[in-house]
């Protein structure tokens, strides 16, 4: 059953990012204004993947709201760095897999500022949203990685692997570095710098709302009529 979940799970995440990559090189009257899209999350928080698997992944869904989005992922959350320089999560599987979510960020353009930037955080949703619908068990990354990646991407899970044993602590420093110091729950997310909360299940009408305060034709944009 999992397996078969995952599968599901992976094809249309791909499917999705198909027709977003098509969406993005399409004519738009206001190409040039975009509106920021920052998702700071645990891996292992229940609430986190919760958001991940409804609204956000209806969001992108929508191939006219991703061609205006920067999107912007760092899975660090409250996790600190303890006097003995360990990185303290909620539990250790929970730091393993945001480590492994971190180094596919940072793999994906061999960047380590990308995981500050956000540059590769489109790129990698297929792989990190596969993995919190799988309530963020490291198990499951390699077949997230396989499934949504391989066709996308150079990039082996192997390299990914290796980083998140050999550059663990380069990849969460970089991470924490990346955490905005006002973050004091998960998950965290931020619309053009205004903090949303998930609970209102308003995150389309409040990028639309975005785009528009920035002088964007909402009307050239059907998701949100």
């Amino acid at each position: 059953m999992y397996f078969s979940s995952l599968s599901l799970f992976a094809a249309t995440a791909v499917q999705v990012f198909t027709s977003s990559a098509a969406a993005s090189a399409a004519d738009n009257n206001n190409s040039n204004i975009m509106v920021k899209l920052e998702v700071y999350i645990e891996s292992g928080c229940p609430v986190s993947q919760g958001f991940i698997a409804d609204e956000l992944t209806d969001i992108m869904s929508r191939s006219d709201i991703v061609s205006i989005l920067e999107y912007k992922f760092v899975p660090f959350g409250n996790t600190y760095r303890a006097d003995n320089g360990t990185f303290i999560g909620y539990d250790e599987e929970e730091t393993i897999t945001d480590g492994i979510e971190c180094c596919s960020l940072y793999k994906l353009s061999h960047e380590l500022s990308s995981i500050i930037s956000g540059d590769t955080s489109l790129l990698a949703f297929p792989f990190t949203s596969c993995v919190e619908a799988n309530k963020g068990l490291s198990s499951s990354a390699e077949t997230c990685w396989t499934s949504t990646m391989s066709s996308s991407s150079d990039v082996t899970w192997d390299e990914v692997f290796k980083c998140s044993v050999d550059e663990f602590d380069k990849v969460m420093t970089t991470a924490d570095i990346a955490t905005p110091d006002s973050l004091d729950t998960v998950p965290y997310i931020l619309v053009d710098s205004t903090r949303y909360d998930q609970t209102t299940k308003v995150l389309l009408d409040n990028i639309c709302t975005a785009y528009a305060a920035q002088g964007g034709d909402v009307t050239t944009l059907p998701s949100c009529q």
